[in-house]
């Protein structure tokens, strides 16, 4: 997703993400637990930015 709103690179971002979430969890499994934003040492809004990649990746 970063890619994506930095470097405005559509089809580079997909097929990253496709790498990345091959056989494994996408962002469309996130339960919004919070656990990996208080976790976060940069205070990310993580489960905001999982939404929005399953929104525009799954």
């Amino acid at each position: 997703m970063n890619r994506k709103l930095l470097f405005h690179d559509d089809e580079a971002s997909l097929k990253r993400y496709q790498q990345k979430a091959n056989g494994k969890s996408k962002a469309k499994d996130c339960i919004a637990c919070g656990q990996c934003e208080f976790a976060c040492p940069l205070h990310l809004t993580i489960i905001e930015y999982s939404k929005r990649a399953s929104a525009t990746f799954d």
